[in-house]
């Protein structure tokens, strides 16, 4: 599966993973993520599993490509927030775009 967005978030499994009341467990994505921003804005995140997340992220995996002109971009999570945690969890593939992370691009 691919994924190809031109809003602020995008992710292989959830743009947004909400709240920390949420719980992503045994997931995994498969597939490229292909953000393609109208311009430099600040606040836009891509991963190959959540795009911005503030939840717990355990056991979990992206496996595929992600790619963006955008500010944020990660293997597994573009944004990762304080209330958000990962855990035994990983990315295979690689990231392409101007602020990158292999696991996440921007942790708070």
């Amino acid at each position: 599966m691919e994924v190809f967005s031109s809003e602020k978030v995008a992710g292989g499994l959830a743009g947004t993973s909400g709240t920390s009341n949420a719980i992503i467990e045994n997931c995994s994505s498969y597939g490229d993520v292909h953000v393609d921003s109208p311009g430099w804005v600040t606040e836009d995140y891509a991963g190959g599993l959540v795009g911005s997340n503030s939840a717990p992220i355990i056991n979990s995996s992206a496996h595929g490509t992600v790619y963006g002109n955008i500010t944020c971009i990660g293997g597994l999570v573009g944004k990762n927030w304080a209330s958000g945690t990962i855990t035994t969890s990983y990315a295979t593939g690689g990231c392409v775009g101007p602020d990158v992370g292999g696991l996440v691009g921007d942790n708070e």
